[in-house]
């Protein structure tokens, strides 16, 4: 029988010939890219679903619009709130207005009311002052013609009656007392107002007129004093 040897590879086949050199080794080919996947089956939805978006649509629909008019209405509030402060505004400033012209009124009345109170009581005591004071001031009047024409050679007074008989027995002695010695009458002119004087001399002539005093404080005080019963103007 044969006997089996196991081989180790220690015999020479190549009989002295060179090796062959190893052919090389193919270079790897590229990687593909990776196929995309496939597209997805197109939804399905069923009619309740299909009912359910619709009733979405049509809140988000409603809530929009009521969104739009909320905001529309909030501005046409606002518009009509400014418009409404516009007219109240303006109806004050013309509240303001009638009131102030209501005052100016007021106070211009008040002011005519407190002249005529003043007039009124000047014309009732009037009557009092003259019987009390007017001599006095008739005999004041007179002596200031007379201290101021001292150098005139005649002077001529007119006063109402009423002075008449009292200043023709003073006169002289008043003459003497203010230097004036020149001739000197008094006349009596009942178309005087009883606190009327008038001096004539050579050449002029001067007077105390109280019609005219009075018409001057009428014309400043507003008031028709001239007009009034029992007045000056009607007393002379």
């Amino acid at each position: 029988m044969a006997t089996i040897k196991k081989f180790v590879f220690d015999q020479d086949f190549d009989d002295g010939a060179p090796p062959a050199l190893a052919a090389p080794e193919p270079e790897p080919e590229p990687e593909l890219p990776p196929a995309p996947p496939p597209p997805p089956p197109p939804p399905t939805f069923s009619v309740e679903e299909l009912q359910a978006q619709v009733r979405m649509a049509r809140e988000q629909a409603r809530a929009a619009a009521l969104q739009e008019g909320r905001v529309q209405g909030m501005q046409e509030a606002e518009t009509a709130a400014q418009q409404e402060l516009s007219a109240a505004l303006r109806a004050v400033e013309a509240a303001l207005g009638q009131l102030l012209a209501v005052q100016n009124q007021e106070t211009a009345l008040r002011r005519q009311n407190t002249s005529r109170l003043v007039l009124a009581i000047i014309r009732k005591l009037w009557p009092g002052l003259v019987a009390r004071d007017g001599l006095v001031e008739i005999e004041t009047v007179i002596a200031s013609f007379l201290e101021e024409l001292a150098e005139e050679p005649k002077l001529v007074f007119r006063v109402h009656e009423r002075w008449f008989e009292e200043l023709r027995g003073k006169i002289g002695d008043m003459a003497l007392r203010h230097g004036f010695a020149g001739q000197v009458t008094v006349l009596a002119d009942p178309k005087l107002h009883e606190m009327d004087v008038k001096a004539d001399w050579t050449a002029g002539g001067a007077e105390r007129d109280v019609n005219g005093l009075w018409a001057e404080i009428e014309r400043i005080a507003g008031d028709g004093l001239l007009q009034m019963p029992g007045g000056p103007a009607q007393a002379a």
